[in-house]
Protein backbone atom coordinates (compact mmCIF):
# COMPACT_ATOMS: atom_id res chain seq x y z
CA UNK A 1 0.00 0.00 0.00
CA UNK A 2 1.59 3.01 -1.21
CA UNK A 3 0.41 6.70 -0.12
CA UNK A 4 1.92 10.10 -0.93
CA UNK A 5 2.02 12.23 2.31
CA UNK A 6 2.77 16.01 2.41
CA UNK A 7 5.20 17.81 5.34
CA UNK A 8 3.20 20.65 6.95
CA UNK A 9 4.47 23.97 8.23
CA UNK A 10 5.31 23.08 11.76
CA UNK A 11 7.33 19.80 9.81
CA UNK A 12 4.44 17.55 10.69
CA UNK A 13 2.62 14.59 8.45
CA UNK A 14 -0.76 12.77 8.59
CA UNK A 15 -0.33 8.95 7.95
CA UNK A 16 -3.69 8.31 6.00
CA UNK A 17 -6.58 6.43 7.10
CA UNK A 18 -6.15 3.50 4.82
CA UNK A 19 -2.69 3.01 6.66
CA UNK A 20 -3.46 3.74 10.39
CA UNK A 21 -6.79 1.45 9.82
CA UNK A 22 -4.67 -1.40 8.39
CA UNK A 23 -2.44 -1.17 11.40
CA UNK A 24 -4.77 -0.57 13.85
CA UNK A 25 -2.79 2.40 14.98
CA UNK A 26 -4.89 5.15 17.44
CA UNK A 27 -3.89 8.37 18.62
CA UNK A 28 -1.22 8.22 21.12
CA UNK A 29 0.26 5.56 19.37
CA UNK A 30 3.98 5.23 19.21
CA UNK A 31 6.03 4.34 15.67
CA UNK A 32 9.90 3.99 15.67
CA UNK A 33 10.88 6.27 12.47
CA UNK A 34 14.36 5.48 10.91
CA UNK A 35 16.88 7.35 7.97
CA UNK A 36 18.42 4.28 6.05
CA UNK A 37 20.35 6.34 3.36
CA UNK A 38 17.72 7.95 1.73
CA UNK A 39 14.86 6.35 2.54
CA UNK A 40 12.47 6.65 5.60
CA UNK A 41 11.25 3.80 7.48
CA UNK A 42 8.28 3.79 10.52
CA UNK A 43 7.53 0.75 12.20
CA UNK A 44 4.91 0.35 14.88
CA UNK A 45 6.58 0.14 18.42
CA UNK A 46 4.58 -2.94 18.63
CA UNK A 47 2.47 -5.06 16.33
CA UNK A 48 1.66 -8.45 16.89
CA UNK A 49 3.18 -10.88 15.09
CA UNK A 50 5.63 -8.80 13.45
CA UNK A 51 9.39 -8.51 13.86
CA UNK A 52 11.01 -5.24 13.48
CA UNK A 53 13.95 -6.63 12.00
CA UNK A 54 11.90 -8.24 8.91
CA UNK A 55 11.16 -4.65 8.34
CA UNK A 56 14.82 -3.30 8.25
CA UNK A 57 16.31 -6.56 6.41
CA UNK A 58 13.87 -5.74 3.96
CA UNK A 59 15.17 -2.38 2.67
CA UNK A 60 18.15 -2.47 0.43
CA UNK A 61 20.86 -0.52 1.64
CA UNK A 62 24.09 1.17 -0.75
CA UNK A 63 26.99 -1.50 -1.37
CA UNK A 64 29.44 -0.58 2.10
CA UNK A 65 26.72 1.21 4.13
CA UNK A 66 25.50 0.19 7.37
CA UNK A 67 22.00 -0.37 9.10
CA UNK A 68 22.37 0.31 12.46
CA UNK A 69 19.68 -1.96 13.32
CA UNK A 70 20.75 -1.98 17.17
CA UNK A 71 20.24 1.39 17.97
CA UNK A 72 16.32 1.44 15.85
CA UNK A 73 15.34 -2.10 17.88
CA UNK A 74 16.28 -0.72 21.13
CA UNK A 75 14.79 2.19 20.49
CA UNK A 76 11.57 0.84 19.83
CA UNK A 77 11.62 -1.36 23.00
CA UNK A 78 12.53 1.54 25.22
CA UNK A 79 9.39 3.01 23.72
CA UNK A 80 7.09 -0.01 24.15
CA UNK A 81 8.45 0.24 27.93
CA UNK A 82 7.31 3.74 28.02
CA UNK A 83 3.68 3.10 26.74
CA UNK A 84 3.14 -0.11 28.98
CA UNK A 85 4.34 2.24 31.64
CA UNK A 86 1.53 4.65 30.79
Amino acid sequence: MLETLYINSRGQVTIPSKIRNALHLKEGSALVIARLDKKIVMHPTYFPGDNIMDLYNSVKVTKGKSRNTEVAVKEAKRLKALKGAK
